[in-house]
């Protein structure tokens, strides 16, 4: 019988965590150029870290949805052309009866139209 133990998961979700935080920066480097223009590869992976975080409080912990919720934590600060959609996302966060794909998939089928 294999057993596997808690530091070894540990160790696993740490590793498979950098890597995420890696990938989001190269992403956020691609796609929002200008917005991390300001900071260095350190700084941006500790915003990652902060929106990976973020996202957990609303239950989004999805290598997908946590990248599209950093995307858009990132838009949102940028872009006054959602500011009036603001208070409705944080509802649809906040809406329990949601699973973490359908919160993303709603706020940016809406942020589309």
């Amino acid at each position: 019988m294999l057993i596997v133990r808690k530091e070894q998961i540990e160790a696993f979700e740490s590793a498979t965590r950098e890597r995420f935080v890696r990938e989001m920066v190269e992403h956020v480097r691609g796609v929002f150029p200008e917005e991390a223009s300001g900071m260095d590869d350190t700084e941006l992976g500790e915003a990652v870290e902060r929106g990976i975080d973020k996202a957990a409080a609303y239950d989004i912990t999805g290598e997908r949805e946590v990248a599209m919720f950093i995307d858009l934590e990132i838009g949102m600060n940028t872009g006054e052309e959602y500011s009036h959609l603001r208070d409705w996302i944080q509802e649809t966060l906040e809406n329990e009866g949601l699973d973490q794909s359908a919160k993303m998939d709603l706020i940016y089928a809406r942020l589309q139209d």
